[in-house]
């Protein structure tokens, strides 16, 4: 799993875990196919690998990956693009290898299929997700930055007195696998728009009754008749 270099150097290859690099320091650390992390691991795994890297002046990190769907690679990509994060967003894409044409394109497709081409050539996040809904509905949809983040709630606008919400609730069993997870919607107009969202996979069933009771009891507006 390592090997060390006449110069003393050494390459060091790790599973993904939490606790996998924890307590080492690095001068680069590569994360490959990093899309392809369990979502249900992959931010304690990310969490045990930035402290390594740091501290250091010149150290860095790369990630590289597939397109794997709208998840947490898609943030750090997304986020990248607009200048949100240090990291600098380098696209590889299938033309720009020597001998495909479109003529390789369509034979590729045909002994594949599109969304496999989508994901694994074009770096389409959207082709790769795999969702009922259409993928030029989601590429018209607009990914914003929350105005209050804390505790796993996300909050992108205040509650307006006299406005009319709607509140979805998905339970999970508090394993770290799955999500609980609510989504709270402003109806008054169409098209509605997403006001707050929270998730937690650790939170178990029996206490999430009390994160929503919280949540409407701070916003005064949603716990009224009209909710």
């Amino acid at each position: 799993s390592s090997i060390e270099l006449e110069n003393g150097s050494r390459i060091t290859a790790s599973s993904t875990s939490s606790s996998a690099v924890r307590g080492f320091s690095y001068n680069i650390v590569m994360l490959d196919e990093f899309a392809f992390v369990p979502t249900n691991v992959a931010d304690d795994f990310f969490s045990s690998v930035y402290p390594t890297i740091s501290s250091g002046k010149s150290t860095k990190v790369i990630i590289v990956s597939t397109p794997n769907g709208m998840n947490h690679f898609y943030k750090l990509w997304h986020d990248a693009e607009k200048g949100k994060n240090s990291y600098n967003p380098i696209e590889a894409h299938w033309s720009e290898v020597p001998g495909r044409d479109e003529k390789w394109k369509e034979e590729t497709i045909a002994n594949t299929s599109e969304q496999q081409f989508q994901q694994e050539f074009e770096c389409d996040f959207i082709g790769s997700a795999g969702t009922l809904i259409a993928p030029a509905k989601l590429k018209s949809l607009v990914y914003e930055d929350p105005m209050t983040t804390s505790g796993g709630l996300d909050v992108y606008e205040q509650p307006i007195p006299g406005h009319e919400y709607l509140m979805t609730i998905d339970v999970s069993r508090g394993m770290k696998l799955d999500f609980s997870a609510f989504l709270v919607f402003d109806i008054t107009s169409y098209p509605h728009r997403l006001v707050a969202k929270y998730r937690n996979n650790t939170i178990k069933p029996m206490l999430f009754p009390e994160i929503i009771i919280d949540f409407l009891s701070i916003s005064t507006p949603l716990s009224a008749s009209s909710f």
